[in-house]
């Protein structure tokens, strides 16, 4: 299978965890909607065929399955299928017993896959109904939008996949004998995803998408970043700032929402307040310390680079070492979009993959056991409109939202951006570790910043900011920490035979 877990950018061994890998093709009829400011969801053209595909990866064993799944919208920022919100958060999913479905969820991924493996993937089809028709341009410059946000080829209609994640959601939760996950005793089922298209499912689609009992397909939904839905069919028009429907509101499942402080100040415009109403139980938590995206995702989310290339990624204007087209990756992280980024991009980001893990525990006790997650404040902001930005800390840190230990006992300044180069360097944040003599003047000692860090480790898991599993990563990352190089006007020697530091 295209992005299989053995062919990841660094692969991941799924039979040394228990999980193995399946892939399906699964089909049906799904409407076309149009989507009217109000909230209301009317058809435009019914029962139009498809076929699409989505892989799998759950215990080999009922025993070791926790009862959920999580179906993630794989994203496709370069036309391909990626499984980014896995690449954060596997570790925690097979710790737990989750079983994972992604599912193609993009016109250009349909033909990534059929240009990779043509016999493999020749059933899959998301012919448009109305070829003739034809679209305005999509407006420039609009926040948050992914980079293969708009198909304009009138073969292919994107506005089919609202009733294909309905179906295969409806799908796993079946009795049907063949069905994936068949043999595991699925209790409650979520959607993810690092895409606008999961707050249009959510806003529009959920609470028409109800099982024959009138329960809802999808139990909670945990979206990741992003201010606006996407459009509800191929032509429709994007939604407009101040748009009520960005909103999500009165969903009736559980909601958690992440925004990444690297998001600001766009993602401000869907804050909302947080909720416990059964109708509308709601947490948004903004996480200081993370940039749009990092390269966790990439190295555990995205194929090798020579299966890019054979699904009709372009790579010839860069220059690869050839390990990197293999199985290996390097640091520091080359975006495979791009010119190298000034400074390299060198922040693994660990706080965002912590956090992730964290939310779907939490998601998962929500719904279960109705458990409702901690609240925390916002991140707090100085300015008004496009010029606001996030304030931030003597550390260069930002300042409220969802703690962790990384910016509460820093090691570093986490800078957002990379400011002056190639648009999508942006995306990605950089760290700026201390030196020995700012650790030594902020914290007096190792073991007193050793002692701090323990203490906030402790508070996260108290709070339930943190997993337990996840604290003991945190505490190895932090108490490992290697310091920048001393700041210093003096040149530095040393003696023969001995190493440079």
């Amino acid at each position: 299978p295209y992005v299989a877990a053995n062919r990841l950018i660094e692969p991941i061994d799924l039979a040394s965890l228990g999980y193995v890998e399946e892939e399906y093709v699964v089909s049906g009829n799904a409407n076309v909607y149009d989507w009217a400011t109000s909230g209301a969801l009317t058809v435009k053209v019914p029962q139009v065929p498809y076929a699409t595909r989505i892989l799998v990866r759950r215990p080999a064993s009922a025993a070791r399955f926790s009862g959920n799944a999580i179906v993630e919208v794989m994203h496709a920022p370069f036309g391909q299928d990626f499984g980014v919100i896995w690449g954060w958060s596997y570790q925690g999913m097979v710790e737990r017993g989750d079983a994972w479905v992604g599912v193609t969820s993009f016109p250009a991924a349909v033909v990534a896959l059929k240009k990779f493996d043509p016999q493999r993937y020749a059933s899959i089809s998301w012919a448009s109904p109305r070829p003739a028709e034809q679209c305005a341009a999509p407006p420039p410059g609009i926040p948050g939008r992914p980079l293969v946000a708009f198909n304009n080829s009138p073969a292919m209609e994107d506005g089919l996949r609202w009733d294909m994640f309905s179906q295969i959601g409806a799908l796993l939760k079946s009795t049907v004998p063949t069905r994936p996950l068949a043999g595991l005793p699925l209790r409650h089922l979520f959607m993810t995803a690092q895409d606008t298209i999961i707050l249009t499912y959510i806003n529009a689609i959920h609470a028409h998408a109800t099982l024959p009992g009138g329960q809802p397909v999808y139990d909670g939904y945990l979206v990741k970043g992003y201010v606006r839905p996407a459009r509800i069919r191929r032509c429709a028009p994007e939604l407009a700032a101040g748009d009520p429907r960005i909103i999500i509101r009165n969903v009736g499942v559980p909601v958690i929402h992440l925004q990444m402080e690297g998001d600001f100040p766009a993602s401000a415009e869907s804050r909302r307040e947080d909720s416990d109403d059964p109708k509308d139980r709601f947490r948004l938590y903004e996480i200081p310390g993370t940039a749009h995206f990092d390269s966790e995702p990439y190295r555990k989310g995205f194929p090798q680079l020579k299966d890019m290339s054979n699904a009709g990624y372009d790579l010839t204007f860069r220059t690869f070492p050839p390990d990197l087209l293999g199985h290996t990756f390097l640091r520091p992280f080359p975006e495979p979009g791009m010119a190298r980024c000034v400074p390299e991009v060198t922040q693994e980001q660990p706080i965002l993959g912590y956090v992730i893990q964290n939310a779907f525990a939490l998601l998962a006790d929500w719904v279960d056991k109705g458990v409702a997650p901690p609240r925390t404040e916002r991140l707090r902001m100085d300015g008004t409109g496009a010029q606001a930005r996030v304030t931030t800390d003597a550390h260069g840190n930002g300042v409220g939202g969802y703690r962790t230990p990384y910016v509460d006992v820093p090691f570093a300044t986490y800078h957002m951006h990379h400011d002056g180069t190639a648009p999508l360097c942006r995306q990605f944040g950089w760290e700026e570790r201390f030196d020995w003599a700012r650790l030594q003047s902020t914290y007096g000692s190792f073991k007193a910043y050793a002692a701090k860090v323990e203490a906030a480790v402790a508070q996260a898991v108290s709070d339930r900011r943190l997993t337990a599993s996840t604290a003991a990563r945190v505490k190895q990352d932090m108490l490992g920490i290697v310091p920048a190089p001393a700041r210093s006007s003096e040149p530095r020697t040393a003696a023969a035979g001995s190493p440079s530091r």
